[in-house]
């Protein structure tokens, strides 16, 4: 079973671009959409919930906040025993071709984990097929797991040793060790300037351009 975990909060014109992107996906009905939901809902959020095809929705009954609620839409897909979960906050557009990138990742059998996007100043316009190791966080901005790992990805979560405010920073330093594996061009744009830790902010790491080109059937994977 392999499973999108999308943390939810109640903004419909985002989540609504995020789910076209996922249905432009040729693949998109091989996986299961695992939705976790903050309260106030608005029916318009509702909806988009309801019409997605085999999706799971979990509303929570009280607000959690964007750690909790993060962490509880990959609690969510894991305890409905997913074996590759694909994470994916409500304001992110993907790639066409971004789940057949996972499932190359899951025919290598990689170790580590595959994440959407790298830092702008690594980024090779010219290798759309190409997927490398490259640690460099940006977590947030999408990133796959297979089921055996989520057990070193939890524990990591609410780790925040070092005084950063969000679960991002504390997963890129507990999983450090841990291959990272990222495309030189990345497939997600994180299109929601305002939140609750971003106000207004443009940093191109997170929302350049995700790739728009002929959509890649065969990846290559670095050494």
């Amino acid at each position: 079973m392999k499973t999108i975990s999308i943390p939810v909060n109640d903004r419909p014109h985002l989540l609504a671009k995020c789910l076209a992107s996922i249905r432009a996906c040729p693949t998109w009905r091989e996986w299961t959409i695992v939705f976790s939901c903050e309260p106030p809902v608005k029916e318009a959020t509702e909806q988009l919930m309801i019409a997605t095809p085999g999706a799971h929705i979990s509303r929570n009954s009280v607000k959690l906040g964007c750690w909790s609620n993060t962490f509880l839409a990959c609690e969510i897909a894991h305890a409905l025993g997913s074996t590759f979960n694909l994470y994916l906050e409500d304001d992110l557009v993907i790639s066409p071709d971004t789940l057949r990138m996972c499932d190359a990742f899951i025919a290598e059998m990689k170790p580590g984990i595959i994440a959407l996007r790298r830092p702008a100043t690594s980024e090779d316009a010219n290798q759309p097929s190409m997927i490398d190791r490259c640690k460099s966080g940006l977590f947030g901005d999408g990133f796959g797991f297979p089921r055996r790992l989520w057990i070193k990805i939890r524990a990591a979560w609410f780790d925040n040793g070092d005084g950063h405010p969000m679960w991002d920073w504390s997963v890129e330093r507990g999983i450090s060790w841990m291959d990272q594996w990222r495309p030189l061009i990345p497939r997600s744009t994180n299109i929601g300037l305002h939140g609750t830790h971003a106000a207004g902010a443009y940093d191109p790491n997170r929302h350049s351009p995700c790739y728009g080109g002929i959509p890649v059937s065969k990846f290559t994977f670095g050494p």
